[in-house]
């Protein structure tokens, strides 16, 4: 009686019970937490150890509400650990493997609960939250699940849902089935103000075997603009996309949309690397884009800082475009905030941007016709441990042009590792530290007293078009001096230093 956080029912195999299974065929699922509160399921023998034990198995391989694993009807503060969750239904459509699923009556939503450490396979989608508009789901967790093998999506954030955290899963496919519009993760629900968090994760080898020259592939996807005032934040995840996908019609890392709702997207230190041979395709369409920007709604809010954007992929019809970065400038109404990414494309049909329909291999344009965005980002290939593993690596390893600035509220990286407070690394891992040049400046701020104050401080090249190397801002001493450190000034090279003050 009393169901509370110290007052909890625990359901796990026995001590030395490894190997149990749970399985069957039905339509309204397996194991279904009904309208119970601090339930928990923890897959571990005697509940120690790191590694999913107990299985649960649903072999129907249709029907709607067949799920392995549901919570139902206003479950709250329920704990999912530890399990290995199979299902058969990756081929039909609507089923999910672990679902927050509907509450018809009961206000609190299904509510607080947690979805760790499990190991998902197969499902149409492997997680999803799919609930009521008048009873939504909130403040659930998904984090550092293995979900694999799913049919339309990874996770699935559906209508009925609220906020929620999606952080440190690793998702793929290793056979694909016939679906048009695969994603890692996919972002549906319009339900206004919600705040929706991917971090951390790893997407890999999102996989279709349909022959449908409307196939599209995606990482992350806003299929549907979030609702008004909500706020989606996608940071330091790796994102690698490899696969050829027969006659896809579009491949991309990111795509954010809306041309109704107003709501802010924050796309920050994450590593995008898409690979593979395009076949098919239309003339003069983007086929392929490590970020694409689709929305340039009145009021929205866009910021894209940190990035590491490298597009390899190649091939398809004459006239398709690959490149790392598409979008559409803002109306004027909204805000748009780009700088210090790390663009690269490098496949036939290629552009290190796109912007507002025109491609750019040179940096010059580009960032005269993006200004005042994106004056520190940069066109820039990297290295990474493998095609897979997007962790950096030889020359790429303290190669000044991936130091960024710190954003606010993110101190680690994908692995956990801190960041550094001054010059972090663009993309999701943070290397060993940049060796640093020092500019010991004194200025004297005419008719501003008292002189301490902020200035931004930078470096341009000595010749024309004197073009930006690096800026920072510095905080003036009372007595007008300053200690500037650069990542990217060379000894022996001669520079200019522009200084800018508010005045």
């Amino acid at each position: 009686t009393g169901s509370s956080s110290t007052n909890t029912v625990t359901v796990r195999p026995d001590a030395g019970n490894t190997g149990e299974i749970i399985s069957s065929s039905n339509t309204a699922g397996i194991l279904n937490i009904d309208n119970a509160d601090y339930v928990i399921i923890d897959g571990r023998p005697g509940g120690t150890g790191t590694v999913p034990d107990l299985e649960i198995r649903n072999t129907v391989t249709t029907g709607t509400n067949a799920s392995t694993v549901g919570m139902i009807n206003g479950a709250t503060n329920c704990v999912i650990r530890y399990i290995k969750s199979y299902n058969a239904t990756e081929n039909t459509t609507g089923p999910k493997n672990v679902v927050f699923r509907t509450s018809a009556s009961n206000p609190t939503g299904n509510s607080d609960n947690l979805v760790e450490e499990c190991y998902v396979s197969g499902g149409r989608s492997g997680v999803a939250s799919d609930g009521t508009v008048a009873n939504p789901n909130r403040n659930n967790t998904v984090r550092n699940n293995t979900i694999v093998d799913w049919g339309f999506t990874g996770i699935w954030f559906l209508n009925g849902s609220a906020d929620m955290i999606i952080e440190g899963n690793t998702i793929y496919n290793t056979t694909g089935v016939s679906v048009t519009n695969p994603s890692g993760i996919n972002i549906q629900s319009t339900y206004d103000g919600y705040n929706l968090t991917i971090r951390n994760n790893k997407i890999t080898n999102v996989i279709s075997t349909n022959t449908s020259t409307s196939l599209n592939v995606r990482g992350i996807y806003t299929v549907t603009a979030p609702g008004t005032g909500s706020v989606l934040n996608i940071y330091n995840n790796f994102i690698s996309l490899n696969t050829n996908n027969n006659n896809s019609a579009s491949t991309y890392g990111i795509l954010t949309t809306g041309v109704t709702e107003i709501y802010t997207c924050n796309i920050y230190y994450n590593t995008i690397k898409l690979g593979g041979t395009q076949t098919g395709g239309t003339s003069g369409n983007i086929v392929s884009a490590c970020i694409n920007k689709t929305s340039n709604q009145q009021g929205i809010v866009y910021n894209q800082k940190n990035n590491i954007c490298i597009n390899n992929r190649t091939g398809g019809t004459a006239g398709n475009v690959h490149t790392a970065f598409v979008y559409i400038e803002n109306d004027t109404t909204g805000t748009i905030n780009l700088d210090y990414n790390s663009y690269y494309a490098d496949g036939s049909g290629a552009f290190n941007s796109y912007r507002n329909a025109v491609g750019f291999n040179s940096l010059t344009d580009y960032q005269t016709a993006a200004s005042p965005n994106e004056q520190n980002s940069r066109f820039h290939n990297v290295t990474f441990v493998s095609g897979t593993d997007l962790h950096l690596s030889g020359g790429s390893i303290q190669d000044p042009e991936l130091s960024a600035r710190p954003v606010s509220g993110i101190t680690t990286d994908i692995d956990g590792n801190l960041r550094n407070a001054s010059f972090p690394y663009k993309g999701a891992d943070e290397s060993t530290a940049f060796p640093l040049k020092t500019l010991n400046l004194t200025v004297n701020l005419e008719a501003c007293s008292p002189m301490q104050d902020t200035i931004t401080v930078s470096l341009r090249n000595s010749t024309s078009p004197f073009g930006l190397v690096e800026m920072t801002k510095v905080y003036l001493s009372g007595t007008g001096t300053a200690t500037v450190n650069f990542a990217k000034a060379v000894d022996g090279t001669s520079y200019y230093i522009v200084v800018n003050h508010r005045n």
